[in-house]
């Protein structure tokens, strides 16, 4: 009974494979018929040419008639029958016989056959549960039917390939490598028949296997499924122990397979199957069995599996001369950012030194790949480009770990990153400069996440901490030098992000960064030294006045230049008119031996004050008058709180009250604002300034509504008296200017902007000789318009 059983598993299992060939070869000879018949009935029904009937006997001659000749008709060419099949042929309608054994052969030799083959498979499916189930197979029968089924697979489908099949073969063949594969696993770990090094050196072989059918047969279905199977060996075969060293043995001879397949054959994703696999099993071997001390082990067996990635992305390309496959480079950036991940958590801070070393390793390694594909493919193939990108991080990565003095770190990004653009600028193709522009930036983002820089009292500007920081920002004005000259070599498309204004905003970034700096190092100077020497803190007014002076300087090298240079020094001095408004709010500042006028305070003032001057008399363009307006407003307020400040901190004398002194001061400040405004006035008509006189306007309305609002009814009488009385001067003085400025105008009015002052006419000139003297009429002109009423 146990022999007819095995006869029959036998005769189910091969049943399927040796009938499937036959089908469809009968399944191709019906098709041939059918086309025959078609051409057949086709020709049938082209109808034949009739022969033409006997003329009959000729009839005597008549005499001819004269008639004129018609003009010959051109001769039509013979309509050739419609072949069967051409462009012009009858379609048979749905109900004709052709359409229906059409359909017929459809139904019977493409889904019959479809679903024969699967009733076929669910009846071996169900028959070997039953034989299991009542233990007709035993394990080794099973085994061997499954290898019996797995070879016959791999036959039937080259078989098959060979004659026509191509897509059907390889599929057969692809389910006969599977068979084998699973075969392998039952027998080593569920049926014990065979021990994991000899279930290993068979999986091996099997995959070795399918890479040589699959180079030589062109099947690259045949490729993935036997590298699948090999890379899924170490999860099927294996005991789950701590085996990293045998696994990265196992993936690195799997990752050379796929290198020399690649190399024969390009088919793309490929590469993707291995890289995947020594992620996950990496990442698994950290996750489960990681423990301290293993960390040589570790860092061995990841430069060898990133190696291997590296190898199988780019030797393909480098063996066969073809381009790499964006997923390729993709693999390659993928791998190493993971693999510095990785590390980094592994090995930092312990192995810092080594891991730098290690990195920097790995950045000449990729320099010198990208260095095989410029000369392979050209500098500007994207190749070298990706390459030459994961270079500069990896060397980039490595600086912090190499150098431990935090300081000296923005200076190192700052110096790599103007190579990197130095030499895009020789090969091209703007990776290189899109790298050194993220390393300055991040040299910059470290320098102003360090702040302060001193935590001892130093010399401001003339220390090694600032002499290292202000590099990032001369970096940025030297990156801006260099995108602003051509690059060398043939020219290049421009690339986006790097035109014509991506200069101006380095050298923006560069200088405004610099002056962020050079404002600190004075403020961190003096709030140091006020600390500890118990002085009053004048780090403000130092700001103040360092900003100050460098937008001076600024406004002085950009003179006479477009509105956009110009432009520079309005950050350095916005800055000054915010810091010197900051000190002016400051109480400290106001203590320990004030002296009106000669004081730090209104010495950084007035320097915030001639700065702005100085840029309003040097620039061009709508920023002109804003300078000029932000000396004026910062002005009248340092006077303001210079009084203020005298009138709080003045020694009293005998019978003075601190309230009745800082009334005073109240009346001084309203007569210092009415003088201020009349000051506006008058420079306005004697510069013929009409921004400058609404400026005194406006001083003068100001005025006005202190002394109305506050003065009124604040102040003392005497006070009061004081106040309106400097007020009514002042004003009636700016009206004799205006009164004075329309006299003195040919048509009234005050004269406009850009015109030389009017002199006035002399009364006592003669008529005639004055600048407003009529000239004489004409004789025969008339009577003069003006003498008219």
């Amino acid at each position: 009974m146990e022999a007819v059983a095995v006869l029959l598993a036998v005769i189910v299992v091969l049943a399927p494979f040796v009938l499937a060939p036959i089908v469809f070869m009968l399944h191709r000879r019906l098709r041939d018929l059918e086309r025959r018949q078609a051409e057949l009935e086709g020709r049938r029904r082209t109808p034949e040419r009739s022969q033409p009937a006997p003329l009959p006997a000729p009839l005597p001659a008549l005499p001819p008639i004269p008639r004129p000749a018609p003009a010959p008709m051109p001769a039509r060419a013979p309509t050739p029958a419609p072949r069967p099949g051409a462009p012009g042929a009858a379609v048979p309608a749905p109900g004709s016989p052709s359409s229906v054994a059409s359909l017929e052969s459809f139904l019977g030799g493409r889904v019959l056959l479809v679903a024969g083959v699967i009733a076929v498979l669910f009846a071996l499916a169900f028959f070997l549960k039953v034989a299991i189930d009542r233990g007709w197979i035993g394990p080794g029968l099973r085994i061997g039917l499954g290898v019996v089924a797995g070879l016959a697979l791999l036959a039937g489908g080259d078989r098959m390939r060979a004659r026509g099949f191509t897509t059907y073969g390889h599929s057969l063949m692809g389910a006969g490598l599977g068979a084998l594969y699973l075969c392998d696993h039952f027998a080593c770990v569920r049926y014990g028949f065979i021990g994991r090094p000899t279930a290993f050196v068979l999986a091996g072989v099997l995959t070795a296997t399918g890479a040589a059918w699959a180079v030589l047969r062109s099947a690259p279905l045949l490729a993935w499924l036997g590298f699948l199977g090999g890379f899924l060996a170490p999860a099927l075969l294996g005991e789950g122990n701590d085996v990293l060293g045998p696994l990265t043995a196992w993936l690195s001879i799997l990752q050379v397979g796929v290198v020399l397949v690649l190399a024969r054959r390009p088919w793309s994703g490929l590469e993707a199957l291995g890289s995947v696999a020594s992620v996950l099993y990496f990442a698994f071997w950290m996750d489960r069995w990681f423990h301290a001390g293993q960390e040589p082990i570790a860092a061995t067996c990841l430069t060898v599996l990133f190696a291997g990635v590296l190898a199988v992305s780019l030797s393909p390309a480098l063996l066969g001369r073809r381009r790499v496959p964006l997923l390729g480079l993709f693999l390659a950036a993928g791998a190493g950012f993971l693999s510095l991940l990785v590390s980094l958590e592994l090995f930092h801070p312990a192995f810092e030194t080594r891991l730098g070393l290690a990195w920097l390793a790995a950045g000449v390694v990729h320099a010198g790949l990208a260095a095989l594909f410029s000369k392979r493919h050209g500098s500007g193939g994207r190749e070298a480009q990706v390459l030459l990108g994961l270079a500069l991080a990896w060397i980039a990565a490595s600086v912090p770990l190499l150098i431990d003095d935090p300081l000296r770190i923005p200076p190192a990004w700052a110096a790599l990153g103007a190579v990197a653009v130095w030499a895009d600028r020789r090969v091209g193709g703007d990776v290189l400069a899109v790298g050194g522009l993220l390393t300055v930036i991040a040299a910059q983002f470290h320098v102003f996440s360090s702040l302060p820089l001193h935590e001892d009292a130093f010399t401001p500007f003339l220390n090694l901490p600032f002499l290292l920081s202000i590099l990032p920002s001369v970096s940025f004005v030297a990156l801006a030098a260099m995108l602003s000259t051509a690059p060398a070599g043939p020219p290049r498309t421009p690339r986006p992000g790097f035109g014509p204004g991506v200069v101006p905003v380095l050298i923006y970034v560069g200088v405004w960064s610099a002056a962020l700096l050079l404002g600190l190092e004075p403020y961190r100077h003096f709030d140091l030294l006020g600390s500890q020497a118990g002085l009053p803190a004048h780090g403000l007014a130092g700001s103040a006045v360092t900003l100050a002076l460098f937008a001076s300087g600024l406004a002085v090298v950009t003179r006479r230049r477009a509105p956009l240079w110009s432009g520079l020094a309005f950050g350095p001095l916005a800055a000054a008119v915010l810091v010197g408004l900051a000190m002016l709010t400051d109480v400290r500042l106001g203590s320990g031996g004030f002296s009106v006028l000669f004081n730090a305070i209104f010495g950084a003032g007035l320097a915030v004050t001639l700065a702005a001057f100085v840029l309003g008399s040097t620039t061009r363009g709508p920023l002109r008058p804003v300078a000029f307006f932000s000396g004026v407003i910062f002005l009248l307020v340092l006077l303001t709180a210079e009084i203020h400040t005298w009138g709080e901190t003045t020694p009293l004398a005998e019978g003075l009250t601190r309230r009745a002194a800082e009334f005073r001061a109240q009346v001084i400040i309203s007569a210092t604002w009415a003088l201020y405004a009349s000051a506006l006035v008058g420079l306005g008509f004697r510069r013929q300034r009409t921004g400058l006189r609404w400026a005194g306007l406006g001083v003068f309305l100001l005025t006005l509504a202190k002394v109305f609002l506050f003065d009124l009814s604040e102040l003392d009488t005497a006070y009061r008296i004081g106040s309106f009385l400097a007020l009514g001067v002042l004003l009636v003085g700016a009206s004799f200017l205006y009164q004075r400025s329309r006299l003195t105008s040919p048509d009234g009015s005050a004269p406009r902007d850009g015109n030389p002052d009017e002199s006035a006419s002399d009364e006592s000139a003669p008529s005639g000789t004055g600048s407003n003297a009529a000239a004489p009429a004409p004789p025969d002109a008339g009577p003069d318009p003006r003498s008219a009423p």
